[in-house]
């Protein structure tokens, strides 16, 4: 059985999907294509939006599979950080939506599975997933950002930053189940905000044995961050918030000079 890479994609700005059509491409080339069986889990995204997330997957075995909020490992609301007027929270603080990456938690329970915010580029392979592949270990990325909402004091405070845009789950591993688990013991929170999502999922699997993507490695860049260059030789590109906050910086850079 192969193992399963899959992104995940909710409501978004036109530049979310700009991103996740290059990770497509250039994660496919940088993992092997047929190394891994491929899926795009999408919600809240308009017919437009999906008319052009199927034409740039067109011709290859990618699936396309429609999220349903009732495989939400936790009670609580849909949210999304798109307001009525359609413009977008750009502050993971104050809105909510990526619960929905977890909306089912596993796709292939019998096999190793890794799990991608679209918003994110894979350029090189990281060492790391092979050991992954052959590993009962969980895939840990770790960030510069502390970022785990309501979740913060469950983590000690000289501990590594962990962030949940990138996943590795081994093979077996009921993420649900265990999200769950650390959800009613926990505070059983409801409206949970992307930070709130990050702590409940990464205090959850880093009770896991696990293997780490260091920050060196993921290079994590906000919207307006001015202080980080990128060269096309990193293993990964973070465009953070670019989702929901337009002209990201380091995005408008990369197109630039990275896509021809």
């Amino acid at each position: 059985m192969k193992p399963l890479f899959r992104w995940t994609c909710g409501p978004c700005l036109q530049q979310g999907l700009e991103i996740l059509e290059e990770s497509v491409k250039r994660t496919v080339e940088a993992l092997g294509f047929d190394n891994f069986d491929w899926a795009i889990c999408y919600n809240g995204l308009t017919k437009e939006q999906i008319a052009f997330v199927k034409k740039f997957i067109e011709g290859k075995s990618i699936h396309l599979i429609l999220q349903d909020w009732s495989n939400c490992p936790v009670p609580d609301n849909v949210q999304t950080p798109q307001r009525k007027d359609g413009t977008f929270q750009p502050n993971g603080t104050l809105c909510g939506g990526t619960m929905w990456k977890v909306c089912t938690a596993r796709l292939s329970l019998y096999s190793h599975e890794i799990i991608m915010d679209n918003d994110i580029v894979l350029l090189k392979k990281f060492p790391q997933i092979d050991q992954f592949l052959n590993s009962n270990k969980a895939l840990i990325l770790e960030e510069p950002v502390r970022f785990y909402g309501r979740y913060d004091c469950l983590f000690p405070q000289n501990s590594s930053n962990l962030n949940s845009g990138f996943m590795g789950l081994p093979p077996d591993y009921d993420f649900a189940k265990k999200i769950c688990e650390t959800w009613e013991t926990h505070g059983k929170y409801t409206q949970l905000s992307q930070a709130d999502e990050q702590g409940l999922l990464m205090y959850t699997l880093a009770q896991e044995p696990s293997i780490r993507i260091k920050p060196d490695q993921m290079i994590e860049i906000l919207h307006r961050d001015f202080g980080k260059k990128i060269t096309g030789e990193e293993e990964g590109l973070h465009f953070t918030q670019s989702n929901r906050a337009n002209n990201h910086r380091a995005w408008i850079y990369y197109k630039e000079h990275f896509i021809k």
